[in-house]
């Protein structure tokens, strides 16, 4: 799609992806790879030639199922390249899907090894919600840095929040922000649908009704500019 004339973009090339499609996350670069969730699982695709790929003909790497999923949602990378990041979303979005003693698989995001997409880690939203809030991971950004792995995510009623995920196995929420039920007596959907990394120490999240600016505890540090323009699915080149 040429940023100067949308009206003149072009379909490419279908793929076979293995499971529905969600969310696509693409890294460029040098890393030249691509990830859908979908269904039960995710599907990792490469775009370097050396794969036998290119830009307008992505070759599939591998197709993953996850034991409990069953709605895929968000799928991104690392800026390093070396993460795929998966997030679940039961239910739709739908649920009080955070309740305790909610199954944990109702709440997690997972991150494995892109090439191999063997599982390397998982992380339960820590805030369990009440019956009138509906809440699992929706959409996930990664924060633009070479120094550690952070992402943002917005959860529904759970709020939003920064995750670090430096250590896939050992990921740790370092900021959020929770907001009060939509109602205290019924389950009214809402929430929030979605976090965006922009330039500079905030964090700019899009709501119907509010944005919020967040500064975490321990932010990832060694921080890039965002590109201009920005694609939130699409990383321009990996920071190695």
């Amino acid at each position: 799609m040429p940023l100067d004339d949308p009206a003149s973009a072009q379909y490419l090339h279908r793929v076979s992806a293995g499971h529905s499609c969600h969310d696509t996350g693409v890294i460029l670069g040098d890393a030249l790879l691509a990830a859908c969730a979908g269904g039960d699982g995710f599907t990792v695709f490469s775009m370097d030639p050396a794969d036998g790929g290119s830009l307008e003909t992505p070759v599939q790497l591998c197709s993953r199922s996850v034991t409990g999923v069953t709605i895929g949602q968000s799928a991104a990378f690392s800026y390093d390249g070396d993460v795929l990041i998966f997030g679940h979303e039961p239910g739709g979005g739908g649920q009080a899907g955070a309740r305790r003693p909610a199954p944990r698989s109702t709440r997690r995001c997972s991150s494995s090894r892109p090439g191999l997409a063997s599982g390397w880690g998982r992380w339960v939203l820590p805030r369990p919600q009440t019956s009138t809030e509906n809440c699992t991971i929706h959409n996930l950004n990664v924060v633009p840095t070479d120094k550690g792995r952070v992402l943002v995510h917005g959860s529904y009623q759970s709020g939003i929040g920064v995750v670090d995920f430096t250590d896939p196995a050992n990921a740790i929420e370092i900021a959020y922000a929770d907001p009060k039920p939509l109602s205290e007596t019924s389950l009214v959907l809402g929430g929030d649908w979605s976090t965006y990394w922009y330039n500079g120490p905030d964090l700019p999240v899009g709501h119907p009704a509010r944005v919020h600016h967040l500064e975490p505890q321990r932010p990832g540090g060694g921080r890039r500019p965002t590109p201009d323009p920005q694609q939130p699915q699409t990383q321009e080149s990996p920071f190695r």
